[in-house]
């Protein structure tokens, strides 16, 4: 490099001195321009070496200044590469943070939510019994989402209130209505949420009204002198009971098919009474019969030992048994129906209810089309009535044949067992007077 600024410096000294020489005057001599030019060449040589000197000096500054450059960029690049890192792990905090805060404001949301449903279950299960209107904690209806300490602490308030009324007995002076809608005022008995009693009757809480109401009609539960009655459904029995159909107004939708069954039912049963009475008698009869010598006409067994002596007093002229064997028989045979006496009718009336039923159930179904072809089956009440007859009469049938067909099992029983005990004490005669005649 350094030749080349040499080369370029002689190169301008030759122009600039053969320019000169072209405006200098023709006296010069030659050594005197050799002379100039080899001055003129040394002042430039040195002017070129400064030049290459402070251009290397600037040179070497400028290779520090790239190299301070360098080095601050490599701590900016490694300091630009932890702030990286550190932003990520800001991030990643921040994101951490973000997700408790979410599920921080989901788990409060779902506090909120369930004191609000605590708050209004309470109101739900509470004001129907009336205990509402003795609460001190200023709780109110109808919460937000948003709910604060203090509606916390009034709900909690509340329950313990609640709580606590639950258990106590209240006695105070209030209005109620009556049935035809007059307000009357009366002392009235509260036994917790769960019954209410008053001079008039039971009673049921309106919390719409705030005011009670008496039962109409009533139930046919009194209340207990000196004790309670507890209704844990909240008043939902006792209205249920009141409102509880008498046994007359459940079978009146079978009509008058139901009340042959109920006549033949009746019936029956009268029968199989007086059948098993007069059974019983009879065996009682017989029993002591059995127990005693003496021939008493009021059983059917004396009855057939009357018939054997008047056999034997004939058997003594004629000497043949077979005459004595043919009357034990024939009173035996005698006795049978006397025994088995309203045993077919109690058959013929237990089959009857069942039948009667069945065509309680098919003017019934009769009804229900016939109301379907002149109404439609949009209105479900005009459709039951027919429902309700051919249900009722089958059900009623049923039960009306099931228990006269044990009876009559029973009166059946009871009359076979006393013909087999007659024929086992008549072929017992027969045994004995042909064991007599042989000795």
């Amino acid at each position: 490099m350094r030749h080349l600024l040499f080369s370029g410096i002689i190169l301008m000294s030759t122009s600039f001195f053969v320019n000169s020489m072209e405006f200098s005057m023709p006296k010069v001599s030659l050594g005197n321009i050799l002379q100039q030019v080899k001055q003129a060449t040394n002042h430039e040589i040195k002017a070129a070496e400064e030049l290459v000197i402070n251009f290397k000096g600037e040179l070497t500054e400028q290779r520090k200044k790239l190299q301070t450059a360098k080095d601050n960029l490599l701590n900016r690049q490694r300091y630009n590469q932890e702030a990286e890192e550190q932003l990520l792990l800001l991030q990643q905090q921040l994101r951490q943070k973000q997700q408790l805060w979410q599920k921080e404001q989901q788990a409060l949301k779902t506090l909120s939510m369930t004191i609000v449903e605590h708050g209004n279950l309470l109101l739900e299960r509470v004001k129907p019994s009336g205990l509402w209107g003795l609460d001190t904690s200023g709780f109110q209806t109808g919460l937000s989402q948003d709910v604060d300490i203090k509606q916390i602490y009034q709900l909690w308030q509340a329950l313990v209130e609640q709580l606590l009324y639950t258990s106590e007995v209240h006695q105070y002076d209030t209005s109620i209505i009556m049935p035809d809608g007059v307000r009357k005022t009366s002392l009235i008995t509260q036994w917790g949420p769960f019954t209410s009693h008053s001079q008039f009757g039971w009673l049921s809480y309106l919390p719409e009204h705030k005011v009670w109401q008496v039962f109409s009609p009533q139930p046919d539960i009194k209340p207990v002198i000196g004790g309670m009655r507890i209704d844990p459904s909240l008043g939902k029995l006792l209205q249920k009971k009141a409102q509880e159909p008498t046994l007359f107004e459940r079978l009146r939708p079978a009509g008058i098919i139901g009340v042959l069954i109920a006549i033949i039912g009746a019936i029956a049963v009268f029968i199989a009474a007086v059948r098993c009475y007069s059974l019983c008698r009879e065996q009682q009869a017989v029993q002591w019969q059995i127990m005693h010598s003496e021939v008493n006409d009021r059983s059917s067994l004396g009855r057939i030992l009357n018939a054997v002596e008047i056999a034997e007093l004939e058997q003594a002229k004629d000497g043949d048994i077979t005459l004595l064997e043919a009357v034990i028989d024939a009173a035996v045979l005698k006795e049978v129906p006397v025994l088995r006496k309203g045993l077919a009718s109690l058959a013929v009336l237990t089959g009857i209810p069942p039948l009667l039923g069945l065509l309680g159930t098919v003017a019934g179904m009769i009804e229900t089309f016939r109301v379907i072809t002149e109404q439609g089956s949009a209105n479900s009440q005009l459709l039951s009535g027919g429902i309700a007859q051919a249900l009722l009469t089958t059900e009623l049938g049923l039960i009306v044949a099931v228990p006269l067909l044990l009876i009559h099992c029973g009166v059946k029983n009871q009359a076979n067992r006393l013909i087999v005990l007659l024929e086992q004490q008549a072929a017992g005669l027969v045994v004995a007077r042909h064991s007599g005649w042989q000795q």
